[in-house]
C-alpha cells in the first residue's frame, strides 16, 4: 500500500512540503467509526498501534493506588495541509472526541514529507475542504514525548497528570543507542521501552516536561528520553483524574470556561517550584538539547532491526520504534467492519541534528534498496526541546554525533 514498485527508493519518495501528521488517541470501542471515516475521506495510510491510557483516582490516597490503564488506540496519518480541518471535525464527529473525556485529536505539520505517489491523498469525486459546521479547535498546544524503561512509566505518567496534564498514552516500543555498541555486554540492558505521549496547553508545558524528567530520573544513564513538539492544532479532552461525580463540572471544564472567558492562558501561567534547594539547582544546571528534528521512518514489518544499526552507524544518537499495522480498505463488500488489517508495520523515531539529517535519511534508503525492501516513507518535525543524559561535560546543546549518544 505503501509502495510497490522496486528500484531506487530516493527516486520515488517525492518530497512534499504541505503535509501534515494527524495523530488521533481514543478509546478502543469508537476505533471502528474513526477508522471507517478517515478511509472515506482519501486517506491511504492509516497507522493503528495498541495503547493505555493513564487515569489517577480523585482522592487525597490517590498515591497509594495504582492509575487505572483504559484500552486506547493511536491512529495516525499524513493528510494534506488543506484537507486537515475537514478530517479533524470528521473524526471529533465520529469518535464523539468533542466530550470532556473522549480523546485527542491533533496536527502537527511536518517540515517535509518524503512520500510515494500511492500514500498521496486521493480525496473521493466531490469532496469539499469546506466545513460548515467547525468545531473550535485549539492552537496553542504542545505533545511532550517520552521514551522511559519500562516500570517507571507509570511514576512519570502520575506526575504529569499531578502537574496538571491529561492522562499519557502509553505503548510498547523499543529503543537502542549506547546499548546497540556493546557487543555481548548488551544483555545485561533491555531495549524493551514505553513510550508516552500527553498533549498539553503551551502554558503547562514547561512545568509538566520538568516534572516528568525529575521523577522519571531522566538525567541519570540509561533511564530515558524526553521532547517536545509544536502542534498547529486539534481537540485535546482525554481526563487525567477520575472519580464520582461531585460538581456539575470537572476540573478541566472549568478550566476551559475561565480561558474562554480571559481570551487567553496567560492567566495560568506559573513559576516551577521545587521542593529542595539542591533540586532547583538541578533543573538550573540541566543541559538542553535544542534546536533539532524528529525524523520518522515507516518501514516493513520485521525489518526495523538492520535499518536501526544502518541509522546508529550513519550518526544517529539513538532510536525508538514502535510496532503498529496499516489499515486499508476490505475488498469483501460482506466484511461485517468495512476495512481489514492488511500489513505490519514498524515506525522508527529519531531525533537529530539538522547536520546529519539527510545523511541518515540516505543511509536507511540505501539499506532498503540492499535488501530489496520496497515500502518506505518518512516525514520530519521540529523539535525546540528535548533532555536526556549526556555523557561527556560539553556544554553544546544539539544532538551529538555517535561518539556522544544520548542514552535512550
Amino acid at each position: 500500500m505503501i509502495c510497490k514498485q522496486t528500484g531506487v527508493l530516493a527516486m520515488q519518495l517525492e518530497a512534499r512540503h504541505d503535509y501534515s501528521l494527524l495523530t488521533t488517541l481514543l478509546p478502543r470501542r469508537r476505533f471502528s467509526q474513526v477508522v471507517t471515516c478517515v478511509l472515506e475521506a482519501g486517506v491511504r495510510h492509516v497507522m493503528a498501534t495498541d495503547a493505555r491510557g493513564t487515569l489517577v483516582k480523585d482522592r487525597w490516597y490517590q498515591s497509594l493506588l495504582p492509575v487505572v490503564s483504559p484500552e486506547q488506540e493511536i491512529v495516525q496519518m499524513l493528510v494534506e495541509e488543506r484537507m486537515v480541518d475537514r478530517i479533524i471535525n470528521e473524526l471529533a464527529s465520529a469518535g464523539r472526541l468533542y466530550l470532556t473525556g473522549a480523546g485527542a485529536v491533533y496536527a502537527a505539520r511536518c517540515l517535509q514529507a518524503w512520500i510515494p505517489d500511492s500514500m498521496a491523498q486521493a480525496p473521493p469525486d466531490g469532496y469539499s475542504t469546506v466545513v460548515r459546521e467547525p468545531l473550535p479547535l485549539k492552537r496553542d498546544l504542545v505533545v511532550i514525548c517520552c521514551i522511559a524503561k519500562q516500570g517507571i512509566s507509570e511514576g512519570i505518567a502520575r506526575a504529569a497528570v499531578n502537574t496538571g496534564a491529561p492522562g499519557p498514552t502509553i505503548t510498547f516500543c523499543r529503543g537502542d543507542a549506547v546499548r546497540a555498541r556493546l557487543g555481548l555486554l548488551r544483555i545485561a540492558i533491555s531495549p524493551d521501552k514505553e513510550f508516552l505521549q500527553v498533549v498539553v496547553d503551551r502554558v503547562d508545558s514547561e512545568a509538566i516536561f520538568e516534572s516528568m524528567i525529575a521523577v522519571g530520573k531522566l538525567g541519570s544513564p540509561g533511564m530515558g528520553f524526553i521532547y517536545m513538539m509544536p502542534i498547529d492544532r486539534g481537540i485535546n479532552n482525554i481526563r487525567g483524574i477520575y472519580g464520582a461525580a461531585r460538581h456539575g463540572a470537572t476540573i478541566q471544564q472549568i478550566i476551559e470556561a475561565v480561558d474562554d472567558l480571559k481570551g487567553d492562558t496567560d492567566w495560568r501561567a506559573r513559576e516551577i517550584f521545587e521542593a529542595s534547594q539542591s533540586a532547583e539547582e538541578g533543573v538550573r544546571k540541566r543541559r538542553y538539547l535544542t534546536g533539532n528534528v524528529r525524523l520518522a521512518c515507516v518501514t516493513e514489518g520485521g525489518t526495523a532491526d538492520s535499518l536501526v544499526a544502518t541509522a546508529l552507524k550513519a550518526g544517529a544518537p539513538g532510536v525508538s520504534y514502535m510496532y503498529g499495522r496499516e489499515i486499508g480498505r476490505a475488498d469483501d463488500p460482506a466484511s461485517r467492519t468495512g476495512f481489514k488489517l492488511t500489513r505490519e508495520r514498524e515506525v522508527l523515531e529519531f531525533v537529530l541534528a539538522p547536520r546529519i539529517l539527510e545523511e541518515v535519511r540516505a543511509a536507511l534508503i540505501a539499506e532498503a534498496d540492499r535488501r530489496g525492501l520496497s515500502e518506505l516513507a518518512f516525514y520530519t518535525h521540529d523539535v525546540p526541546n528535548a533532555f536526556t543524559y549526556l555523557s561527556t561535560g560539553s556544554g553544546k546543546t544539539r544532538l551529538p554525533f555517535i561518539k556522544r549518544g544520548a542514552s535512550i
